[in-house]
């Protein structure tokens, strides 16, 4: 130990004992401090406080000759026992004063319940150390134990400091953890966070909580609870959530935690948690027939396509070369002919659909002209997630901008219908023939001739057929006959 503690330099130490106390006999230099130039390799520096030596003087001095016995570190060769077999207790003793112990006694207990009393043999010098060992046959319970050492238990001799002297472990514990957290991004915000919570310990674990926090700010969004699991056994724990606002951000930390109280006793705390970062799966597609290839919900992001129509709710787009188009539902209103591109969740149902993550505009562009189609020509048959429509011929051309025309054969609120003479029947009015238009505003009247530029599209009906075309309308122009 340290019985001085200055500048000085001490030096020509003897040690001896009066029998009682420690005596030290020692040359003792005193040390000042200044700045002073030094001349180094013929190039003269200031140091400051550069130490010099001074006086020196013969020291006595003497020191009490304390015990100071005490438990380093207490450990099991089994590091989680479980019950029923025997282990090892090992404790290290060490003497951190000055006088020698001889024969020092360790007790080892269970709780209360004493194991063992050993006995440390010869010697223990100061600053020396010192293994004991002792069995222990683990009772064979489902409980948790607390396993305590100390040193000269029965205070046989003075010691300097009896806190060091008793040492505890807990062991035969459960061991929650969480494992393989993974995510599955299911579309737009919405993702599943799915881990398995494992008692990796020895003994049953008490029904607790799975707590899920945002990483960066530790804020919790949600609980999961779950029972009391044996040695070895897992359950799945399982969230589906909308992540929006503030934390809609792509590259998320979410952190799941097993038993965040601590409420559990266990063998390892620093287990209980794990990670996953929120990351969007956005497929490239080249075309809008990709992005109708796509599976359900899939987050897409398609460029260089041309704006066609632009509606209340939504817009549509198309290729270039006018072979394929689809619906953007977004709050954007760019102008017809733009050239845009178009990152969002892709939608499923009677059109397929984006909803839109965001719009941006590349260029101006120059509008395309509509494809011109008979009415049963209008819709088509499915191709990827788009369905066929029920009466429909030829390739799928749902999404585009067309051209049809025809006789108008029924006027409803907000629609017509209009007959190129091929009597398509959708099933919806009983003896109406032709395509369904839709229009907000229209002057048309049963028998009037109309040609109609609009969007190929679709809707559902009661009827047999399901889903059957119609146009929605951007242009109707009379047909004088």
């Amino acid at each position: 130990r340290r019985v001085t503690n200055d500048d000085n330099k001490e030096t020509h130490v003897s040690l001896g004992t009066d029998g009682e106390k420690l005596v030290m006999a020692y040359l003792k230099t005193r040390i000042t401090r200044e700045d002073k130039e030094v001349n180094f390799d013929g190039v003269t520096k200031l140091v400051n406080n550069y130490p010099t030596e001074g006086q020196t003087d013969l020291y006595i001095m003497k020191s009490e000759m304390e015990h100071d016995v005490a438990v380093d570190s207490l450990s099991l060769a089994d590091e989680n026992p479980v019950p029923g077999p025997a282990t090892t207790i090992t404790a290290k003793i060490v003497n951190n004063g000055d006088a020698v112990r001889k024969n020092v006694t360790v007790a080892f207990y269970d709780g209360n319940n004493l194991i063992a009393e050993k006995t440390v043999t010869g010697n223990l010098v100061g600053g020396g150390n010192s293994e004991v060992t002792c069995d222990w046959t683990v009772p064979n319970e489902q409980v948790s134990h607390t396993l305590r050492v100390i040193v000269d238990p029965n205070l046989v001799f003075d010691d300097k400091d009896r806190e060091n002297n008793t040492a505890t472990l807990d062991c035969v514990l459960p061991d929650l953890t969480v494992n393989n957290l993974c995510k599955i991004h299911i579309s737009g915000d919405w993702y599943e966070l799915a881990g398995m919570v494992v008692n990796d310990g020895v003994i049953p674990s008490a029904a607790t909580t799975v707590e899920w926090t945002y990483g960066e700010s530790g804020e919790v969004f949600m609980t999961s609870e779950i029972g009391a699991l044996q040695p070895g056994e897992s359950v799945l724990v399982d969230i589906k959530r909308e992540f929006v606002g503030a934390n809609a951000n792509d590259g998320l930390e979410i952190k799941a935690t097993v038993d965040s109280a601590n409420e559990i006793k266990e063998f390892n705390e620093d287990n209980n948690s794990a990670y996953q970062t929120l990351t969007k799966n956005v497929f490239e597609c080249a075309s809008v027939s990709d992005v109708k290839q796509c599976a359900p919900s899939a987050d897409v992001t398609i460029s260089g396509k041309i704006v066609t129509a632009v509606f209340d709710e939504f817009i549509y787009i198309e290729e270039p070369d006018r072979t394929a188009g689809i619906r953007v539902y977004t709050t954007d209103k760019p102008a017809v002919g733009a050239v845009v591109t178009v990152t969002g969740n892709l939608l499923t149902g009677n059109e397929v659909s984006i909803y839109a993550d965001s719009l941006t505009v590349d260029s101006a562009g120059e509008p395309l002209k509509p494809l011109a189609m008979h009415n049963p020509r209008l819709g088509g048959n499915g191709y990827g997630s788009q369905f066929a429509v029920g009466i429909g011929e030829g390739l799928n051309n749902i999404g585009l901008l067309v051209k049809s025309w025809g006789r108008v054969t029924y006027v409803g609120d907000g629609f017509f219908y209009m007959d190129d003479g091929t009597k398509l029947f959708d099933g919806s009015f009983e003896g109406i023939t032709g395509v369904r238009v839709e229009s907000a505003s229209s002057d048309v009247t049963v028998g009037d001739y109309v040609s109609v530029t609009g969007i190929s599209s679709c809707i559902g009906t009661s009827g047999e057929f399901g889903i059957y075309s119609c146009v929605l309308a951007t242009e109707i122009t009379k047909i004088n006959r």
